[in-house]
């Protein structure tokens, strides 16, 4: 199947990657949830990021979308936006869920004041490779 889709993370002023460093601190079945997730969206038209897959988010969390995937009996939740090119798609920030609210609490807040950065500096993302 091809490739339609490419996956950036979001990287601070300083040069910090969260989301790498993250996904190095979980388990191997996280890890592996989330890669075959990220693998099986690489491969979707947009119309076909959906539920269960992702959820586009409203309200406070307006113009994100949340990768869903449970794993390690967590609700795990990286929360990003399509962009900043064209089939790209930046994970801002990894969240988890829990009784229908993000942990840490502030995740939408912090996720779109990141998107905010990376629309308007071009270094604020980076590529993050699919295994």
């Amino acid at each position: 199947m091809p490739v339609i889709w490419t996956f950036r993370t979001y990287v601070s002023p300083r040069g910090e990657q969260e989301v790498p460093t993250w996904y190095d601190l979980q388990s191997v079945r996280v890890r592996a949830a989330f890669d075959q997730r990220l693998r099986a969206l690489q491969q979707m038209e947009f119309a076909e990021w959906k539920d269960p897959y992702v959820k586009r988010l409203k309200g406070e969390c307006a113009g994100l979308t949340e990768i869903r995937f449970f794993a390690d009996r967590v609700q795990h939740r990286p929360l990003g936006w399509f962009g900043p090119g064209r089939s790209e798609f930046t994970i801002l920030l990894c969240a988890r869920e829990i009784g229908d609210r993000f942990d840490p609490p502030n995740a939408c807040e912090t996720a779109l004041r990141r998107k905010h950065e990376a629309i308007h500096d071009p270094r604020a993302t980076r590529l993050f490779p699919v295994d």
